[in-house]
């Protein structure tokens, strides 16, 4: 967001957090989508699917692959289709966290021209500055100025961490990827179900198996319990389709926090954000 030296109009004081939010939906949502139609691709491809339409005069690959380097392709087109996956996660969140501060500094800037002419130029300033920061660094500049935090960042930096890897050494583990524990440790949290036992110890029960049937008397309890996975140096990264749709799932409490604490900060400062129906909402998430 630009912003110029100038008046600020006193009687703008509506922003529209969901449309904010929504630039992280639906990254989110087209990781989960991509995740689902790219990997069944990978494991139902035909042969005769491998051809790639137009300029059929093109030849990288010979027509008659053996079994084996087919299979192997296949494979190796399941998890790059993960991989781009968690990266297009962890991009979009950076564009939603940019748009918040963009937000944000719109609304300091109003209260403190309070209608009359403001010098926007330290507000450009450190839009530029954002705009160059990392995840890290974009969450932290938004705690430290705006009190706008998120429980789950550090499950999102540290997928960022799994990104500059995938990004910059093909997914092989190097030193500059390990923590001082010797490992790159990717994090998430995902929804666990427990309750008790007869004897007093926790249940908890996969829920991959349904129906689940509790323990008798027991009560049926909901947690986000953490998650990680560990990976060594000269190690390859590779997560499976199920713990990146665990990931997304972070990725979306982690909005709805951002979300949440922006609306708070803005309210603070005089400012309704707009919101939109749930129903709109919800189709502007799906998209």
């Amino acid at each position: 967001m630009c912003m110029k030296r100038g008046s600020v109009d006193a009687d703008v004081t509506v922003i529209n957090v969901d449309a904010i939010a929504n630039t992280a939906f639906v990254g989110i949502n087209r990781v989960w989508l991509f995740l689902g139609l790219g990997v069944n691709a990978a494991n139902n491809a035909e042969r005769s699917d491998l051809e790639i339409p137009d300029a059929s005069y093109l030849r990288l690959l010979p027509d008659d692959l053996p079994e084996t380097t087919l299979a192997e392709a296949k494979a190796e087109f399941g998890t790059w289709i993960v991989s781009n996956g968690l990266r297009e996660a962890i991009d979009t969140f950076d564009v939603f966290l940019g748009q918040v501060e963009a937000a944000a500094l719109t609304i300091e800037s109003w209260k403190v021209a309070s209608g009359h002419e403001v010098d926007m130029a330290p507000y450009n300033e450190r839009a530029t500055k954002f705009s160059r920061f990392g995840t890290a660094k974009r969450l932290e500049s938004l705690a430290s100025d705006f009190a706008i935090a998120a429980d789950y960042g550090g499950d999102i930096v540290s997928v960022r961490r799994a990104r500059n890897c995938l990004t910059h050494r093909l997914g092989l583990v190097g030193p500059e990827d390990i923590g001082r524990h010797g490992f790159l440790t990717v994090r998430w949290h995902a929804i666990e179900l427990y309750g008790v036992n007869q004897d007093g110890s926790e249940f908890v029960p996969s829920l991959d198996a349904l129906p689940i049937k509790f323990p008798e008397s027991s009560p049926v309890n909901m947690r986000h319990a953490p998650r990680e996975r560990r990976f060594g140096l000269g190690e390859r990264l590779i997560l499976s389709p199920s713990e990146l749709k665990q990931i997304c799932y972070t990725f979306r409490l982690a909005v709805e926090q951002v979300r949440s604490a922006f609306v708070t900060y803005a309210e603070s400062m005089g400012v309704q954000p707009a919101r939109l129906d749930s129903e709109s909402a919800s189709d502007g998430a799906r998209k």
